[in-house]
């Protein structure tokens, strides 16, 4: 392809290369090149890699303690993906990447209404939900409501999910919301599994554990 170009394909490779760039911890050149990424979407009026880059932009922003703009930016992303406007699987990843934020940021209702919007979306589309990490997600903002017993639901189905993918970090930090609710519901025994489990794939089991 070369680097040069406005094709989606260039997009798409602007992405990945800003993804590149923040996992080396070259910000600048990350934000640069998700910035090029976004342009190239709107200019190839490809909604996907759009949201894909606003997405990545937005976290970028957060990260780098411009936490308002970088909800701006994932949010726009959302409202295409609540709407739409979006394949299955971007649409996926936009919502869990928000609510993925919200939770980073303890913005818990700010979460609860991208996940109230992300269900209203799947009712639409006759889907049963999105599988996984954003299982875990939504699980983890309703523990905070205080709604256990459909969390610690969600949480035993998530981590199975992400078990038949060897999706290890995810599924520690599932073992390990597990045990703390079963640790809040009086079940020390059970949290005790669930927190080993979560120790096994590597999370610490503190403080729950202690």
């Amino acid at each position: 392809l070369g680097e040069d170009g406005d094709t989606y394909a260039h997009g798409y490779l602007a992405l990945v290369r800003s993804q590149v760039a923040a996992g080396a911890g070259e910000i600048d050149q990350a934000l640069v090149l998700a910035e090029r990424a976004i342009e190239i979407g709107m200019r190839a009026a490809d909604a996907d890699l759009k949201a894909h880059a606003l997405t990545n932009l937005g976290s970028l922003k957060i990260a780098t303690g411009s936490t308002f703009d970088g909800f701006a930016l994932m949010e726009e992303a959302s409202i295409a993906a609540v709407n739409g406007e979006l394949s299955p699987v971007t649409t996926g990843v936009t919502a869990c990447r928000m609510i993925g934020a919200c939770r980073d940021m303890t913005d818990y209702r700010r979460a609860t209404e991208w996940i109230e919007a992300t269900e209203r979306y799947c009712d639409r589309q006759s889907l049963s939900g999105f599988p996984g990490v954003c299982r875990i997600h939504r699980a983890e903002v309703a523990l905070v409501s205080g709604a256990w017993a459909r969390a610690e639901a969600e949480l035993e189905r998530a981590t199975l999910e992400l078990g038949a993918y060897n999706a290890t970090p995810p599924q520690a930090d599932g073992f390990y919301a597990i045990g703390d609710i079963r640790r809040l519901r009086g079940d020390l025994v059970g949290a005790q599994e669930a927190l080993r489990e979560a120790h096994a794939r590597g999370r610490s089991p503190q403080p729950a554990l202690a």
